[in-house]
């Protein structure tokens, strides 16, 4: 397959959305990972390779790279004057990147086990969502997932940041739908701050207990979809896209 050469200097300013303020630092190794998305922008605490996977909506397992440079942790505050889509959102990440570190990508494909997302026996039970409004899915309280406005292939890549193994839509679903999962073994909002309360190391608890919030293989999840949304995890191999890192410096000076 013929690859496609992802130059993220295509991405210049003028020619695409770019933040109207950026700051970009080295941080402590020891930070606790923060992702924060508002209307107007970003606040993220995390490596590099974390950061790039966000902006184009892969898993950080799906990004080949040697360089060190992608496991250092860096503190990004980025904002724009005015309200972002998530499209837009994502194409200002990609400039930021292409503009401050120099990063430029190529598609490639290799097999891998995954998961497939498919309709469980007696089919989904699943909500179509009622008119429009912003899509995604949140964490809450007593170890619940909410999603809004969510599409089968959004809620695949949102399940990819939290499994061992990229997940694959094959539901043949193209709605919108409104639902909530709700999974033992994985911790609560709640746990966490008991934890950070309980004494100790509150940066210690926090990150420990975010890993496993964000860390689900060894949840429910395998039979609460069925039982919960009528879906099902099935293994298989496919072939996985991937981003392979042609360039990436040290970031320009703020």
């Amino acid at each position: 397959m013929k690859t496609l050469l992802l130059l993220a200097a295509v991405v210049l300013r003028g020619q695409s959305p770019s933040f109207d303020v950026a700051s970009i630092k080295a941080a402590n190794v020891k930070s606790s990972p923060v992702m924060r998305v508002n209307p107007r922008g970003i606040e993220y605490i995390g490596t590099l390779r974390g950061l790039i996977a966000a902006a184009y909506s892969v898993n950080p397992r799906s990004l080949s790279s040697s360089n060190a440079l992608l496991d250092q942790m860096f503190n990004v505050i980025a904002s724009s004057d005015h309200d972002l889509t998530k499209d837009q959102m994502s194409l200002m990440l990609q400039a930021l990147l292409a503009d401050r570190f120099q990063l430029t990508l190529r598609h490639g494909s290799k097999v891998e086990s995954v998961y497939k997302l498919i309709a469980a026996p007696g089919g989904p039970k699943l909500t179509e969502s009622a008119g429009e409004g912003e899509s995604g899915c949140a964490i809450g309280p007593n170890r619940t997932t909410k999603c809004s406005h969510e599409t089968m292939a959004s809620f695949s890549s949102y399940l990819t940041a939290r499994m061992s193994r990229v997940v694959l839509d094959q539901t043949g679903l193209k709605g919108t739908y409104d639902f909530t999962l709700q999974l033992d073994g994985i911790p609560s909002i709640d746990d966490l701050r008991s934890a950070m309360s309980s004494g100790g190391d509150p940066a210690t608890a926090k990150r420990t207990l975010s890993t496993a919030m964000n860390d689900w293989t060894t949840s429910s999840i395998f039979t609460d979809l069925p039982k919960q949304l009528g879906l099902k995890l099935e293994s298989d191999k496919a072939p996985v896209d991937n981003l392979v890192v042609e360039r990436v410096e040290k970031p320009s000076e703020n």
